[in-house]
């Protein structure tokens, strides 16, 4: 009986045979998330994640740029920012002039002739999604290629909420294994009132007059603020820094609330959340007034470019010399060849990545600005190198070092005192991307119209003012 059993069950699932899911959480840096150490709950749905038997947490993991789009193009590609080229976005500047006209500007797109990983992992038999909430990602920019049907941003699209109710529409519609891509509004700015947690901000709420402070120029809800910041125009105190904390948590809580969790939860209740290895990360981190800015791309400071990176493998599948938690440094670059060794498929000598899945960890990590800062002003940073203990920022004034063990928030400069290692981090660093270098060009630039629904995206997202 137990052989007649046996002889009539369907065959064993190949182990080798399993789902991607990547989960971006736009401008989520890794200091705010409670599996990284912040003190609140924050993030209880991915906090779960973490703690789960087959996750790896990556404690130490940075990506190698302070944007979107250069930062996504690296995720993609395996590359670094200047071996990929596209940096190339629209200003601030030029965003509040265009006062939501249709206009036409110059933007970087990735080329056709570049491989990223959804092309990759499609033609090896996945059926590959993306839904995108960023007019920085439209197809129009290349960054999409690879993935069978695409959801572009799109205006009043109803949130992260409605975000993961299409990626699970996704899972669920596809016939084999899958890749998905889903980016998520996240901790992006402005914080209006509907992407905070209200359960939240009530209970770490402290005297602050909110409306008082927003009449008065300190409007967390319009993008005008960061422009008045960045101008040297607008001070924050010391409770409009804290209340701009408390803001941001509660939009993480909620995007953590509204989307990752039900994600986690529609993949279990559709059968799959055993067979995907699920992927949270961010393009990018967001500066709180830290080193007395605000927003991203503008420079190369830990809040910035040290994001999650949460990795749930297939069950029974964590590799080996993987733990529960790695210390060691890794990087965005690293995903793309570290996926293509794990599903077994080939790993090209032209990434720049290591196999970090395989326990093989960089011991530099670089990260890049746009050859020309586009908004003048900002911080001068060009950019950045860094080991497990040093870290040196490259900017128009000379070199900054900082003692990342003893100085996390990078508050003392020690590059006189220690010469030798601005030295070899500069040495070793500007080598790394040497190496790099070469190779058919990977971006293009193209002459974008700035149609009305790109313009009310970039609003959303606070690039542009106005209603």
């Amino acid at each position: 009986m137990v052989l007649s059993l046996a002889a009539c069950s369907s065959p064993p699932r190949d182990p080798r045979k399993f789902n991607v899911l990547m989960i971006a959480l736009d401008a989520c840096r890794a200091d705010a998330i409670h599996a990284y150490g912040f003190e609140r709950e924050t993030t209880p749905e991915l906090d779960a994640l973490a703690r789960h038997p087959d996750t790896t947490v990556f404690r130490r993991h940075y990506v190698q740029a302070s944007w979107t789009k250069p930062s996504t193009a690296s995720l993609f590609t395996g590359r670094y920012v200047s071996s990929h080229g596209v940096y190339l976005g629209v200003s601030l500047q030029t965003y509040r002039n265009a006062e939501g006209a249709e206009m036409t500007v110059a933007n970087h797109a990735l080329s056709d002739d570049a491989e990223t990983l959804a092309e990759r992992l499609a033609a090896h038999g996945f059926e590959t999604f993306a839904i995108m909430m960023n007019h920085h990602l439209a197809p129009v920019f290349g960054l999409a290629q690879g993935f069978g049907t695409v959801v572009p941003f799109q205006v009043k699209s109803g949130g992260d909420s409605v975000r993961a109710v299409r990626a699970l529409d996704f899972v669920r519609a596809q016939r084999g294994r899958f890749f998905g891509y889903v980016h998520l509004h996240g901790c992006h700015f402005p914080f209006p009132y509907w992407r905070r947690d209200g359960e939240y901000m009530t209970r770490y709420a402290f005297p602050y007059d909110e409306a008082a402070r927003r009449q008065s120029g300190v409007d967390f809800i319009r993008p005008k603020v960061r422009q008045d910041i960045a101008d040297g125009t607008l001070h924050l105190t010391p409770e409009d820094v804290r209340f701009l904390h408390l803001v941001y948590e509660a939009q993480l809580r909620r995007a953590d609330d509204v989307a990752i969790g039900p994600l986690l939860r529609g993949l279990r209740d559709l059968g799959v959340f055993d067979d995907t290895l699920i992927v949270v990360t961010a393009d990018h981190g967001e500066e709180l007034y830290d080193h007395a800015g605000y927003g991203h791309g503008h420079a190369l400071w830990e809040e910035l470019l040290h994001v999650p990176f949460i990795v749930k493998f297939p069950h029974g599948r964590r590799p080996a010399q993987l733990g529960p938690e790695v210390t060691h440094l890794s990087r965005a670059i690293d995903v793309l060849p570290s996926l293509l060794s794990l599903v077994e498929l080939p790993v090209d000598a032209g990434l720049q990545g290591a196999d970090i899945f395989g326990g093989v960890f960089p011991r530099l990590v670089i990260a890049e600005m746009a050859p020309v800062r586009e908004v003048e002003g900002w911080a001068g940073h060009r950019r950045a190198f860094l080991d497990e203990r040093y870290k040196v920022i490259e900017t128009d004034g000379g070199p900054l070092l900082f003692d990342l063990a003893l100085d996390p928030g990078e508050r003392t400069n020690v590059a006189s005192d220690h010469p030798e290692i601005v030295a070899r981090l500069v040495t070793n660093g500007r080598a790394e991307i040497d190496r790099a270098a070469g190779g058919p060009p990977m971006a293009r630039e193209v002459k974008e119209a700035l149609s009305p629904d790109a313009a009310a995206n970039l609003r959303e997202l606070g690039y542009l003012e106005g209603q």
